[in-house]
């Protein structure tokens, strides 16, 4: 059998309470439901109405989404925020990188004109030399950078996905909710 995705016993287990003990405490919230339902919806055996699933959650002191095993949204949202950050940076890095090529680039044709017309002295050579080299430094680089701009970008669009998952279901026990209160 599957085990369930719920943290119900989890956070049962932590106040050291059996489920008829869970099923006593939450009658003095004035909630009653049976050790016998406790049991099936821990096991995953049956699902709470969202109501049930507020009151227990409000019991733990969680979110609805933890109890129902869900990550926080609070978690998603700080990753989000990290690989936002990240992709700015290696964003930033990569604009850098591509105007100092440029530059680079700028600064060889300049130097290829007086080798074009035979006016290169030894330190033009040195010069040249220099700039093939960072030439070369900054591909690298920015062949780094583009590697990691696609790495989170990735990352960015299965954040995204996770979300758009949680709030699907949100939106499915909102639903099962109202049908179950026709």
């Amino acid at each position: 059998m599957e085990q369930p995705h719920n943290n119900i016993r989890p956070l049962r287990e932590e106040k050291s309470l059996t489920l008829t003990g869970l099923s006593k405490e939450l009658k003095k919230t004035g909630f009653s439901i049976s050790a016998d339902a406790l049991g099936k919806y821990e096991r995953g055996d049956r699902e709470p109405k969202l109501a049930t699933w507020q009151k227990l959650a409000d019991f733990f002191g969680v979110s609805v989404g933890h109890l129902q095993g869900r990550p926080l949204f609070d978690e998603y949202k700080n990753n989000l925020t990290d690989i936002t950050e990240k992709f700015s940076n290696y964003n930033n890095e990569y604009v850098k990188q591509k105007k100092e090529l440029d530059e680079l680039n700028i600064q060889y044709k300049l130097l290829a004109n007086k080798f074009d017309h035979n006016l290169a002295t030894n330190e033009d050579f040195k010069q040249k030399e220099k700039i093939l080299e960072k030439v070369k430094d900054l591909r690298k680089n920015i062949n780094y950078s583009r590697i990691e701009l696609a790495k989170t970008i990735q990352q960015l669009d299965e954040s995204k996905d996770i979300l758009l998952k949680e709030l699907e279901t949100i939106d499915t026990l909102i639903k099962n909710n109202k049908d179950d209160e026709k």
